[in-house]
């Protein structure tokens, strides 16, 4: 039996659809992340934000003049540099209000609240950008980096076991 019956969702984000939940938790439970299905729609949605904000990024950026000079190579690490301030800000502070979780003082190695766990999900979904990005442009900024994105976002998947 899944654990994720027995949770309550009182996240940042709403919950998903249980229609959602009913079709991904199968896969899901036979990967080990028992939490994922409740946050899922979080990670998949921050991405989704990520890549919005980096796509309007080469449409704002061209008002510093700099930018225009810029060669491909440096623009698309601007944008990917406008993403990262976005994403260091807004994880910072959502960290910040989940210590003061009462959920996870009471347990702090395996306790479980779903603030806390969409705030994993928020770091998840932008590593999951970033090795999506970092893939896509190795060759402009070599395995080191995509690496990087792949182990950064294994690692705070493993919040999901």
């Amino acid at each position: 039996m899944s654990r994720l019956g027995e949770l309550s969702h009182t996240g940042l984000i709403p919950p998903p659809p249980p229609a959602f939940v009913n079709f991904i938790t199968p896969y899901c439970e036979k990967l080990g992340f028992t939490i994922l299905p409740a946050h899922l729609h979080v990670i998949l949605g921050f991405a989704l934000f990520y890549q919005a904000i980096f796509l309007a990024s080469s449409y704002i950026s061209p008002v510093f003049k700099s930018y225009n000079s810029l060669r491909r190579r440096s623009k698309i690490n601007w944008d990917i540099h406008l993403v990262s301030m976005v994403q260091s800000p807004l994880i910072c502070l959502c960290a910040f209000l989940a210590l003061g979780d009462p959920q996870l003082h009471s347990d702090r190695v395996f306790g479980y609240s779903a603030f806390g766990a969409d705030v994993c999900a928020m770091a998840c979904g932008y590593f999951l950008w970033d090795s999506y990005v970092s893939l896509k442009y190795v060759k402009l900024f070599g395995v080191g980096f995509a690496l990087h994105g792949l182990a950064s976002l294994a690692v705070f998947s493993f919040g999901f076991v």
